[in-house]
């Protein structure tokens, strides 16, 4: 790609050579000038030649292939940090060129930037405000109807309520008229109204569990005003929520079960004067696997047992396993959770008779590592089994 970039003097006369620089590696060697093949032979040797040379400075092989990855992406954020401050030096060479009525060459220079990125919303801005005063004849008149027709369009859209826009157009009235004593005035009046408006925006992400939009609205607040100790305790709490849910969900994905089985066991003998019995509880046990990629090890498990026509609470059972770390791949051994109630008769043959009247049932199981909260992992529905019996009832 070639361009025509013309010399001028003085600190704009920088612009041509970081102009150069820019392009230099952001647009070069382009697709149009190597064959597919070729660009694949110049990646790999650049890849290797890169290595290598790291190697004789004393940083080691990167032989892993997580550890490349992660050295190139700060190559990356390098070059990107580099490439963004040579653009803001010709964006302030732009905006000299604008300050003295110098159009073109305001307009060029915009060009340029969004050419090489495209989200660099001043020179968006500078690009505008230039195309629309270029040719103008009487300019002194033009740059006053256009910051006026630009301040205008802020306070309407301030009174519709359209705050982070009105914000956005009066900061751009400021950006572009630095001396403008209203503009100031209605930023200042605008930013308290702003910081609320994102407050607001936070709040109600947050209600509705969308926490990373509540976190992203709540942080433009304290950009705003960064010492607002409300808006601090909203983020401090809404940040451990979300370290809470990521490692729930880190848990819950890492846990498999197999070899699951449920029935029903003695769990205690009635001997009263008037009454002679056995109760019979619902009991589930299963192994686990750990498909993470990380130690399990002190996982609290929870199994919460319901009927299954109304929810209504049958009683719970639980147990601290994994005391000793399960590896990854690796298997536990059977645990079992037996619920503290459950049915009452007079013997388990009894239980015999009428169990096709039972109820069905199920257990809700919950984890919790040192690292999560509380979550749920697995819903298991309960058999009609009565252990040392061998008849089961299919459930329906």
């Amino acid at each position: 790609m070639k361009g025509t970039i013309k010399t001028v003097s003085g600190k704009a006369g920088n612009t041509r050579w970081a102009l150069l620089f820019v392009f230099s590696y952001t647009l070069a060697p382009g697709p149009y000038t190597l064959s597919v093949g070729a660009q694949e032979r110049l990646k790999v040797k650049s890849e290797e030649s890169l290595f290598l040379n790291l190697q004789k400075t004393g940083l080691g092989s990167l032989s892993e292939f997580e550890e490349k990855k992660r050295f190139l992406g700060t190559v990356q954020l390098e070059k990107e940090k580099l490439q963004l401050k040579m653009l803001r030096s010709i964006y302030e060479s732009a905006f000299d060129y604008y300050r003295q009525g110098n159009y073109e060459e305001a307009t060029e220079l915009s060009s340029k930037i969004l050419s090489i990125d495209p989200s660099f919303s001043d020179a968006v801005m500078l690009l505008d405000a230039s195309n629309q005063l270029h040719g103008g004849q009487r300019v002194f008149m033009s740059v006053k109807l256009m910051i006026e027709d630009r301040f205008k369009s802020s306070l309407s859209l301030y009174n519709e309520g359209r705050i982070a826009e009105a914000y956005k157009k009066m900061e751009e009235v400021e950006k572009l008229s630095p001396n403008n004593i209203k503009a100031k005035y209605w930023l200042g009046r605008m930013k308290d109204d702003l910081k609320q408006y994102y407050f607001e925006k936070g709040v109600e992400a947050y209600q509705a569990r969308n926490l990373k939009g509540a976190l992203d609205n709540l942080y433009n607040a304290l950009f705003i005003r960064r010492k607002d100790t409300l808006t601090v305790q909203w983020i401090t709490r809404i940040e451990e929520e979300l370290r809470q849910e990521r490692a729930n969900e880190s848990l819950k994905a890492a846990l498999e079960f197999f070899d699951i089985s449920s029935r029903w066991v003695v769990d205690d003998q009635i001997i009263e004067d008037d009454s002679r019995g056995i109760v019979l509880v619902p009991e589930i046990s299963f192994r686990i696997r750990n498909v993470g990629k990380i130690d399990l090890s002190y996982v609290f498990l929870l199994g919460v047992f319901r009927f299954t026509d109304n929810g209504k609470f049958i009683g719970e059972g639980y147990q601290m396993a994994l005391r000793r770390a399960l590896s990854p791949a690796g298997t536990s051994e059977r645990i079992t959770l037996k619920c503290g109630f459950g049915y009452r008769a007079s013997s388990a043959a009894a239980f015999e008779k009428y169990k096709k009247e039972w109820r069905n049932s199920l257990c809700e199981l919950f984890a919790k590592s040192h690292n999560s909260g509380l979550t749920p992992v697995k819903i298991f529905y309960v058999s009609r089994k009565i252990a040392g019996q061998n008849l089961e009832i299919e459930i329906k």
